[in-house]
């Protein structure tokens, strides 16, 4: 999703902007792919998550940290906002541990999020661009899931959480015509019961995984839309529906709450 986003994206982004605290934590999978097959690399995946190996870890912090921050930083300044970009590393922002998971190489988990760092920045109106590389207690570099730490520092801040995505939501069939269409409500069992089934796959599987762990543990509601169309943002700040709404219940009505 990040190779559509244009400056024309963040001037956009600006006009809606409130002034509240924001901190953005990006990804970069199709830029990492692109630059390990001009390595003569080969990009692989299990359930969702990019296997890291010692000749893809430095390929991912320097895309990730070097490449794609600094530029998201630039257009988020040329906007209008006082972006500055960081790492999980900066000031220990993400601690976390190496996968148990056998055959992931150097893909790691969020232990806890120190807010030092970011409690500076944002009492004096920076907008923190996150790198979701970070560092292990035994000094490992490790590439963490984007989802992963935007549901740790949603989880710190007792923030609502975005999962921005290049489809317009989590689709399921319509029973009465067959047909996928994008579902506005979801709770946890129902989307347990999607990815059993594989109507959930791919790169969706750790996003709504995460998003259901970020349930589990008291964020209100999360919102996994379309990114890339910066109308999609505006309507959800006036109120309408868009996306998929994740949460414990829906006794609510949908929208915003």
């Amino acid at each position: 999703m990040l190779d559509r986003l244009d400056q024309k994206w963040f001037n956009r982004l600006y006009t809606i902007y409130d002034g509240s605290p924001l901190i953005l934590v990006h990804g970069g999978g199709k830029a990492i792919d692109a630059m390990l097959v001009a390595l003569g690399g080969t990009p692989r995946y299990h359930r969702g998550l990019r296997v890291t190996d010692e000749a893809t870890l430095p390929v991912v912090q320097m895309v990730l940290s070097g490449k794609i921050n600094p530029a998201i930083v630039g257009m988020m300044h040329m906007a209008g906002f006082q972006a500055i970009g960081v790492s999980g590393i900066d000031g220990g922002i993400v601690q976390a541990r190496r996968t148990e998971e056998e055959g992931l190489g150097y893909v790691g988990h969020v232990v806890s999020i120190n807010r030092a760092l970011l409690d500076v920045l944002l009492h004096r109106g920076y907008v923190p661009i996150v790198s979701p590389v970070s560092l292990s207690t035994e000094g490992e570099y490790l590439n963490i899931n984007a989802d992963e730490v935007a549901t740790a520092l949603a989880l710190a801040y007792d923030a609502r959480l975005w999962l921005l995505s290049d489809v317009p939501g989590i689709y399921i069939t319509d029973e009465a015509t067959g047909e996928m269409r994008v579902t506005h409500e979801l709770n946890p069992e129902r989307a347990r019961a999607l990815i059993r089934s594989g109507t959930i796959s791919g790169g969706m599987i750790p996003k709504v995984e995460q998003a259901i762990q970020a349930l589990l543990q008291g964020v209100p509601e999360i919102f996994i839309m379309r990114g890339d169309d910066p109308d999609l943002l505006e309507k959800y700040v006036r109120g309408e529906i868009v996306g998929t709404r994740l949460k414990m219940d829906f006794s609510e009505p949908v929208g915003r709450s």
